[in-house]
């Protein structure tokens, strides 16, 4: 589990957070974590300052802290 928290972003990640990118149907910004081999959609937001506090929040919900320093 810890390795997946630390692999390296995807180089083809345009938004530059981990678990956020844009949703081309409705421009909004889409957010999704994964945790014990399922992936949890957290919601949309319209700003990607919104997205990546609720990335922050996610982490802290499911992982138990903040993991990635991409932000």
């Amino acid at each position: 589990m810890e390795m997946a928290r630390r692999n390296k972003m995807d180089i083809r990640n345009k938004t530059g957070v981990r678990g956020v990118h844009k949703n081309k149907r409705t421009g909004k910004y889409q957010v999704s974590i994964g945790h014990k081999g399922r992936q949890y959609h957290l919601g949309f937001r319209d700003t990607l300052d919104e997205a990546k506090q609720l990335r922050i929040e996610g982490e802290i919900k499911y992982w138990g802290k903040v993991y990635t320093k991409d932000y």
